[in-house]
């Protein structure tokens, strides 16, 4: 289980660290625990360890929130009480 290859800490950090963008907690465990699969697939591929895979995988969200917020003239963790609740 990719969740395995993060500690306690580290995931609950993640899970804060999401909540901080606006997500509840329920959100907010998901999100982590997609985020660590995608970070143990990156560490395989790349042959790194996990942790630094998720390093390099918020660093893409913090950028891609940059972006957001210079081209919609918002903050990202501001719209995230305006996205739709449910999506098809």
């Amino acid at each position: 289980m990719s969740e395995d290859l993060f500690s306690k800490e580290d995931r609950e950090s993640l899970i804060q660290w999401i909540e901080n963008r606006g997500g509840n907690r329920q959100q907010a465990e998901f999100a982590a625990r997609q985020m660590m699969k995608r970070a143990a697939i990156m560490a395989e591929k790349e042959g790194v360890a996990p942790i630094e895979a998720m390093g390099r995988l918020l660093t893409k969200v913090a950028e891609a929130e940059r972006v957001f917020s210079e081209n919609s003239g918002m903050d990202f963790t501001e719209n995230m009480g305006n996205l739709p609740k449910n999506r098809p």
